[in-house]
């Protein structure tokens, strides 16, 4: 009798282990101008053919269920029984004032894993990181007219209008790094968006690079580079750097 006993128990676990699927693994947000995407790993043992979907809460947003107020989870219609391990939220999350959660779980033929829910509460305003800004350089005589702006907004598709972050962040800084090739010097400035530089004749023909960097506050953006020849040669020198 206790064999029989023994042998119906291990079966049922048996049963139990093998109908079920891993959970996703390091399920966390990533952000740079406002493109918010939600990351994860397979679990250890996933099949290869594995699925994943992906739903999304607003921090605060409650409904009534049987046991009181539950999160209000939110389906993502471009990521149900995806093969990625990644979702854009962009859409989702495009209010950047708000605070946000996901979440992600395994979806096999007849079986589902549990939820995987991101560990902390994503603010994409506060959390997300800045790309290189745009810059155009005009040469007139010894003169370079310096204009930077962005970087722009992260558009999820062709209905989303051009926004530069700057918008969002009225405070944004520009580090420009001056490097004078001839004499191995370099001058730092924190400008806003315009910026006029005399270039000594002295200097030339040798190069003169420039490096441009988005600061808010103390958060550093990505920079970028632009060098520019003697300007008899190269006027009037125009270029967008994305």
């Amino acid at each position: 009798m206790w064999t029989v006993v023994i042998f119906l128990n291990l079966g049922v676990l048996h049963c139990t282990v093998s109908s079920s699927l891993p959970s996703p693994i390091d399920a966390v947000f990533s952000s740079m101008n406002l493109k918010n995407v939600l990351h994860w790993s397979p679990g250890d043992g996933t099949p290869n053919d594995t699925h994943f979907t992906v739903q999304y809460a607003i921090y605060g947003d409650t409904v009534e269920g049987i046991k009181g107020k539950q999160v209000n989870w939110r389906a993502v219609w471009l990521c149900t029984r995806i093969v990625q391990t990644f979702c854009d939220l962009s859409n989702e999350t495009w209010d950047q004032e708000l605070g946000y959660y996901a979440r992600v779980r395994a979806v096999g033929r007849k079986v589902t894993s549990k939820w995987a829910v991101t560990q902390r509460r994503f603010d994409p305003k506060s959390e997300t990181t800045f790309g290189p800004p745009l810059v155009s350089v005009d040469i007139t005589d010894n003169t370079a007219i310096i204009s930077v702006k962005g970087p722009m907004r992260y558009q999820p598709d062709n209905h989303t209008p051009v926004v530069s972050m700057e918008t969002f962040y009225p405070q944004m800084t520009y580090n420009i790094s001056i490097y004078n090739t001839h004499r191995g010097i370099v001058h730092h400035f924190m400008e806003s968006n315009l910026y006029t530089y005399s270039l000594m004749e002295s200097e030339f023909p040798r190069n003169c690079c420039f490096t441009f960097c988005p600061f808010v506050s103390l958060r550093r953006g990505s920079c970028v580079n632009y060098c520019v020849l003697h300007p008899t040669l190269h006027s009037n020198l125009h270029r967008n750097l994305a």
